[in-house]
């Protein structure tokens, strides 16, 4: 059972060694033409191997108290 404890906790060891070790590169995309609102959002860490995206179709500006108001657009065909 102390094999199996000790195992997991390197292992536990390894991957926050690797976490920290990696660089992590944010890209920010926003692009605004007419009434078309799109911000792209995309990270990407452990030496590369990790990627996340994300799409934000309409983005609302209220004012400085209400904030943003983010929307995803539905079509109805």
């Amino acid at each position: 059972m102390w094999i199996w404890l000790g195992s997991s906790l390197f292992l536990l060891f390894l991957i926050i060694v690797l976490l920290l070790s990696s660089h992590i590169k944010l890209r920010f995309l926003a692009k605004k033409r007419n009434k078309n609102d799109l911000v792209r959002i995309n990270v990407t860490f452990l030496f590369g191997m990790i990627s996340l995206h994300y799409n934000i179709p309409e983005i609302e500006l209220k004012n400085l108290q209400d904030g943003l108001i983010i929307r995803e657009r539905i079509a109805i065909i």
